[in-house]
């Protein structure tokens, strides 16, 4: 949804460099979820090992899954505010 809004609320010029953009975020945010998921596990980590193996309780997915839960209501929150074009360029070229 967010390719299509930005290619239609900026001009038909710049529509390129604001999906490559928006790109660039997409994959920026799998970067950055991935450690962070890992970082709150590891908060909640009771220290249990099985040869030599971190073992996380099934609370301390909770926990990281929690944290994906959030950042999908902050997603809906947004998406809630996206301005409908109805298909067409808002500003023009």
């Amino acid at each position: 949804m967010i390719f299509a809004n930005a290619k239609e609320n900026l001009s038909p010029g710049l529509a390129g460099m604001a999906i490559g953009l928006v790109n660039t975020g997409v994959f920026l945010g799998a970067a950055i979820m991935q450690p962070l998921f890992g970082w709150v596990m590891d908060l909640a980590w009771a220290g249990t090992l099985a040869e030599g193996v971190r073992v996380n309780a099934e609370a301390d997915y909770r926990l990281g899954f929690s944290l994906m839960f959030g950042f999908a209501l902050l997603a809906l929150v947004g998406a809630l505010r996206v301005h409908e074009s109805g298909c067409r360029h808002v500003v023009e070229g």
